[in-house]
């Protein structure tokens, strides 16, 4: 099974069923028949970093598991196999070019269907500097151009979120 996630990608799932409602816990069920569950109340994060997930507790454990030893996970009603969860996840890709830049790129991505979906930048303290698009977009591959004319040099968040996932990276401004 080839993975196309590098160390320094961090794929942010946003586990969020299609009514926009918050699941209430997410399932894992492993190749040798264990299982274990979580509230989500009390999950900060699931990530993928090259084949390994990492479950960060909002407590700050973070629990982590080679794919491989993962047969599927749930929540709610969703279930989704490894898989699946893999090729959704790439079908998301993001890219922000040149990165480093200077204010001035292009966010592109690859839409594998039509879908309601929000871009934006945000600082390292979390808050959105900027929205790029909010709205529906139709299958293929979709370009944006950013200005942030006003943003210091650091490192940056783009984003790019649909109904059920959440794939955000990191750029650097250097000005």
């Amino acid at each position: 099974m080839k993975h196309l996630f590098t160390i320094t990608t961090t794929i942010i799932l946003g586990l969020l069923l299609s009514s926009g409602l918050m699941a209430q816990s997410v399932e894992f069920d492993y190749t040798d028949g264990s299982k274990s569950s979580y509230d989500l109340e009390d999950v900060a994060q699931i990530t993928f970093t090259g084949n390994i997930l990492n479950l960060k507790l909002k407590d700050g454990t973070v629990y982590s598991n080679d794919i491989s030893t993962i047969q599927k996970f749930q929540y709610d009603e969703t279930t989704v196999g490894i898989e699946q969860a893999l090729e959704n996840m790439n079908a998301l890709e993001i890219q922000a070019y040149p990165n480093p830049n200077n204010g001035n790129f292009q966010i592109a991505y690859t839409l594998p269907k039509t879908a309601k979906i929000q871009v934006s930048i945000v600082n390292i303290e979390g808050k959105t500097i900027k929205d790029v698009f909010e709205g529906t977009q139709q299958a293929g591959k979709q370009t944006h151009q950013v200005q942030l004319p006003e943003a210091a040099s650091g490192t940056y968040i783009y984003r790019i979120s649909s109904e059920r996932m959440t794939v955000s990276k990191q750029m650097i401004i250097k000005k």
